[in-house]
């Protein structure tokens, strides 16, 4: 096992571990008001769910993946930014109707 492998594997674990405790967490307060969502734009949520729905592993083998890579981080982390403001003008809005 090379040491990519090993890495992919080890967060595979810890993934899983978090998601493991996350749902123990849920039903053991589920009785705990929770008002806590995510907003994500269209585009953002239909590649999460390709992605999910695919189950493919990522494999940074060739040499421009990692640039790839930090362009797409980039660009995911300006989306989000965006609909943070968003979501918060938003949130301020409906306040100052209230």
């Amino acid at each position: 096992m090379n040491e990519s492998e090993n890495i992919n594997q080890k967060i595979d674990s810890v993934v899983h571990q978090l998601i493991k405790e996350q749902l123990t967490n849920l039903s053991n307060s589920s009785n705990m008001k929770n008002n806590s969502f995510a907003y994500l734009e269209k585009g953002t949520l239909n590649l999460l769910i390709a992605y999910l729905m695919s189950g493919e592993k990522s494999q940074t083998g060739e040499i421009g993946d990692e640039e790839i890579e930090i362009k797409i981080i980039k660009q995911l982390d300006e989306m989000l930014e965006d609909s943070k403001e968003q979501f918060e003008e938003v949130i301020s809005l409906l306040k100052k109707l209230s």
